[in-house]
């Protein structure tokens, strides 16, 4: 229900950015506790760690318990990605304080990086977003994730320390 309502208004947006990427084959669909090990393996990942806001290793327990938390979670949207059914990647859409914004984040799964899977992942997401603002917040040093957010038409917004922030406003045609 929260996805769909999320997705009310995908049919009406109209951002130019977004016409050149388009997901080949790729689909979102909400994550459920099956996902659970993938998941935490994405979130272990070596690299996946480097560039995340926490890069501590997450014990599978305490993993269990935030994707439980999650799922039941109306603040939050945790989706997979999928290409011709196979999952490569994850997005994540967390209620900020002003209701009408979201923050995004993403995870490309270490198997399908470095092939354009990230771009296509998170053009989907702001696809799929409803007219409201979508924030993310990236390290600075993360130099994929920087490019995806700008090859995607996210903006910068502002720097606090090591993170970067990028702001995404859909145009929405009524």
């Amino acid at each position: 229900v929260r996805v769909a309502k999320f997705r009310e208004h995908t049919e009406t947006s109209t951002d130019e950015e977004l016409t050149n990427v388009r997901p080949k084959e790729l689909s979102l669909r909400p994550a459920n506790l099956d996902d659970a090990r993938r998941l935490w393996n994405w979130r272990n990942d070596l690299d996946t760690r480097k560039n995340s806001v926490t890069q501590q290793k997450v014990p599978w327990e305490s993993h269990l318990t935030w994707l439980t938390t999650s799922l039941r979670n109306p603040s939050r949207i945790l989706l997979i990605a999928e290409e011709r059914g196979v999952p490569v990647g994850t997005v994540r859409y967390d209620l900020r304080p002003n209701p009408s914004d979201w923050e995004l984040s993403w995870t490309v799964a270490p198997e399908a990086r470095g092939q354009g899977v990230g771009t296509r992942l998170v053009a989907e997401a702001l696809r799929a977003h409803s007219g409201q603002r979508l924030w993310a917040r990236i390290k600075s040093e993360n130099r994929a994730s920087i490019a995806i957010a700008e090859k995607v038409g996210l903006q910068f917004s502002h720097r606090e320390e090591e993170l970067l922030w990028f702001v995404y406003e859909a145009t929405v045609s009524r």
